[in-house]
């Protein structure tokens, strides 16, 4: 069993054909046709089922697929201790982050990281919770920023801020005279929400539950600053993490939300079986730093 054919079989799994995998892998697709059948002579299994829709893993695929991304995991570890080793002239670094993270705290916390280890390689993506710890289980990243609570069996989550929710409502409603407003109160209310699957979305509906009443958004959308570009234009009304309304927006009220306060944290997720860069403890310190400032 060699390893680039196991890198072969993950790569068809990801791609679903063997031409796909082998522009992943940058070899000519006989080669990749050649290298798999040898590992299933050598296994005396089926890995694959080849199709006419496409390829995919039969059930002892499913099983050796499986222990592939264990291996593969163990020497992509080694190989990111061995770059620790030295300073973090270079080196790669793959996040995705809550909107609000990565609206208000990223770009701090990325220049400050940039200015310390300017060869560092960073790519990050916005995405929801549930989005996030997918790509993380699946090893396409190396962190997930994500809103808490968070429990799952192969990750470490670590709190790394809190901040208070507040309701934003437009300057001509009748709530823009209060300080603070009670969530019983917004049973009947036309609400504009973030779709389920953000972590904003289970704070939200959790806490108007325990309030009596069940979240009927009137729209719900992905994108938080959206919501508060809707709630501008008289739409409806949104909660949003406070760090949203840091700067002034004119044609929107904010209220906090009457005790108990509304409040949700957010925490870094990893996988348990893999090693933490030094770029990853570098990036949490500084989204630390810069959540401390305006929090």
């Amino acid at each position: 069993m060699e390893l680039r054919q196991l890198r072969y079989l993950r790569a068809i799994a990801q791609y679903g054909s063997f031409t796909g995998a082998a522009e992943a892998e940058r070899v000519a697709q006989p080669a990749v046709s050649k290298q798999i059948q040898r590992l299933e002579r050598e296994l005396g299994v089926a890995l694959l089922d080849r199709g006419s829709r496409g390829t995919t893993l039969t059930a002892d695929g499913e099983v050796v697929a499986r222990a592939t991304d264990r291996v593969l995991g163990i020497l992509d570890d080694l190989q990111a201790e061995l770059a620790d080793r030295a300073v973090l002239t270079r080196g790669r670094l793959r996040l995705c982050a809550t909107e609000t993270v990565m609206e208000y705290l990223l770009p701090a916390a990325l220049a400050a990281l940039h200015r310390r280890y300017p060869g560092l390689e960073v790519s990050a993506e916005m995405l929801g919770t549930d989005d996030a710890v997918a790509l993380l289980l699946d090893r396409q990243v190396d962190v997930a920023i994500v809103t808490l609570p968070l429990s799952h069996p192969e990750l470490d989550v670590t709190p790394l801020y809190s901040e208070d929710i507040v309701l934003l409502v437009p300057v001509g409603d009748p709530l823009a005279g209060r300080t603070s407003v009670a969530l019983h109160e917004l049973a009947e209310r036309e609400l504009l929400l973030s779709m389920p699957g953000h972590g904003l979305r289970a704070v939200i509906d959790a806490a108007c539950r325990r309030a009596g009443f069940a979240t009927r958004p009137t729209l719900e959308l992905r994108s938080q600053e959206a919501l508060i570009r809707l709630v501008e234009q008289g739409a409806g009304l949104t909660f949003a993490p406070k760090l949203c309304v840091q700067r002034p927006r004119p044609a929107v009220h904010v209220c906090a939300i009457a005790p108990p306060a509304l409040r949700r944290s957010i925490g870094w997720a990893r996988l348990r079986d893999r090693y933490v860069p030094r770029a990853v403890q570098a990036l949490v310190c500084e989204l630390a730093e810069a959540a401390e400032k305006l929090t």
